[in-house]
């Protein structure tokens, strides 16, 4: 009877083992693409920061081009697609990036847990195996 008992609670442990191990391959896959975004979005923030002087391009001049129009060009780069351009990076750019490290820290305390879950079960594993 105990060894029905014990092949019993082995049989179990390896199937919570197996699903454990599942669960916490899954998770890292999902760690590694997150970072992978993360560093992607990182680089192209960068990008966008050193690219923000562009939305002063044409500079105009007497030679290229004056006047009412011109000014008004020149208002709608500064007040309109200045701004606008330095949103994307600022907050929207900004969140996302703050958004996925704050799921990479999720993620790594529930790899952690299931890392302690798996020991826990080899252990106990372990012992039922003795028996």
């Amino acid at each position: 009877m105990t060894t029905i008992i014990g092949t019993a609670a082995v049989a179990s442990l390896q199937a919570s083992i197996a699903g454990i191990t599942a669960a916490l391959q899954k998770k890292r896959e999902e760690l590694a693409r997150l970072r992978k975004a993360l560093t992607e979005l990182q680089r192209v923030k960068s990008q966008f920061v050193s690219k923000e002087p562009m939305t002063e391009k044409p500079e105009l001049t007497a030679k290229t081009w004056h006047g009412k129009h011109a000014k008004d060009f020149k208002d709608i780069q500064n007040d309109e697609i200045k701004p606008d351009y330095q949103e994307l990076y600022q907050t929207q750019l900004a969140k996302a990036i703050c958004d996925i490290e704050e799921k990479i820290v999720q993620l790594e305390k529930e790899i952690a847990a299931l890392e302690a879950s798996l020991s826990a079960a080899r252990t106990a594993m372990s012992a039922a195996a003795a028996l």
